[in-house]
């Protein structure tokens, strides 16, 4: 893994993001349709920084299916529009999602997930600090796992 890539990743913690552009597109496979969402982070030390959200809505897998589709249902709720005419309808509507970073099981490589959207945007000072923390152990791991691949 190079530094850049590293270096793009966010650190492990809640952002507010909003979807900026988005479109409906064919999976690589041919097998389905997958909506493809361009989000920024809108506040923070990283806002304006790009994450992107790739939602697989219809295909053959049952599974691959039913994730997108659990993600999506997610990401509706997390935006308050329950009931999207059109993709465009998600956008500009703030969302808060926790951001964990993790390894890609198919490549070895650092990615960032989002772990879980958050629907009550009223964190308590005693969530927000275990937070934190959390994401500060799961930092320390990473770059652990970061210096033991460099060397």
């Amino acid at each position: 893994m190079t530094a850049n890539a590293v270096n793009n990743l966010l650190p492990s913690e809640t952002y507010t993001l909003e979807i900026v552009e988005s479109e409906y597109v064919p999976t690589c496979d041919g097998l389905g349709m997958v909506l493809k969402c361009k989000a920024q982070v809108v506040s923070g030390p990283y806002e304006g920084r790009p994450y992107w959200l790739n939602y697989c809505l219809e295909h053959q897998s049952d599974e691959r299916m039913e994730a997108g589709q659990r993600a999506f249902a997610g990401l509706r709720r997390a935006t308050g529009v329950l009931s999207p005419n059109f993709s465009t309808d998600l956008h500009f509507k703030p969302f808060d999602v926790r951001v964990w970073t993790c390894v890609n099981k198919k490549t070895g490589d650092l990615q960032n997930v989002i772990r879980q959207y958050l629907f009550d945007r009223e964190l308590t000072p005693a969530r927000c600090a275990r937070n934190r923390r959390k994401a500060y152990e799961r930092l320390r791991k990473v770059k652990a796992l970061i210096e033991a691949r460099a060397s």
